[in-house]
Parts: C-alpha cells; structure tokens; sequence
C-alpha cells in the first residue's frame, strides 16, 4: 500500500510540475499559488452543495432576498413558458447567491480544466503524428 501511494504521489508531483511550466498564465497560475488553486475548488465544492440543496424545496425558500424583477423581464416572459415562473418569483434564494458568488471560482476552474484538456489532446496528436512519420 505504501509503494502504491508513492508511486501515486509521485505521478502527481511530476504531473503538477508539469503544469507549472504551462504556456497559458492562467494554468500556470493556479497551479504557481495554492491558496487561488484551493480557493477555485472550494468553489466549486460550494456551488454543487448549494444547487444540490436548492433543488429540495425546503431550501428554496430559506433565506429568501427579496429582488424584485425589472418590468421588461415580466414583459418579456408575458405569453411564454416562463411566465408561471416570473409570477411566481418572491425573490432570490439564500443559497442562490452563494452559488453565484461561487461562480467566478467555478469559471477559473472550468476555464483551466479546458486548456489543460485542449493542451493533452495537442499532446496526443504530435505523438500520433510522430509516431507515423
């Protein structure tokens, strides 16, 4: 068990290395400062437990903000699908404006997921090419 987590270890020290050498300054970035690194995962923690929570509806009405919705916005859902849930709006969730405080974690995140993703399928294609030639 122990050679397995140091082998385990290992692979994700070289792995995060790795990524501290990346071109995009965002990835190497998130990975450079811990702190912002485990920021953006908290948020991201947080923002699946609130929207977990806000789909039971004993917590959909919890700590309500009273937001009222500009006219155009009634105006424009007048006639559509959404006009059952604009008059039946009372305000905001408690645990929606945790989510969209979250939010901007969660996009760093997603946003560095995505390069490091675009940058190992660049990988695995010079590889194939190479590997061809």
């Amino acid at each position: 068990v122990a050679e397995c987590m140091n082998g385990l270890m290992t692979a994700w020290l070289a792995m995060c290395s790795q990524d501290v050498k990346s071109r995009s300054w965002l990835v190497r970035m998130y990975y450079r400062h811990r702190v912002f690194m485990g920021l953006c995962c908290i948020c991201c923690e947080v923002m699946y437990l609130a929207l977990y929570l806000l789909h039971l509806p004993r917590y959909q009405q919890l700590f309500v903000i009273s937001v009222q919705l500009p006219d155009a916005v009634q105006q424009a859902a007048a006639g559509t699908l959404f006009e059952g849930l604009v008059s039946k709006w009372k305000g905001l969730p408690g645990l929606g404006l945790v989510a969209l405080l979250a939010l901007p974690g969660v996009t760093v995140k997603q946003v560095c997921n995505f390069v490091q993703l675009r940058v190992a399928v660049q990988g695995l294609v010079e590889y194939d090419v190479n590997k061809m030639d």
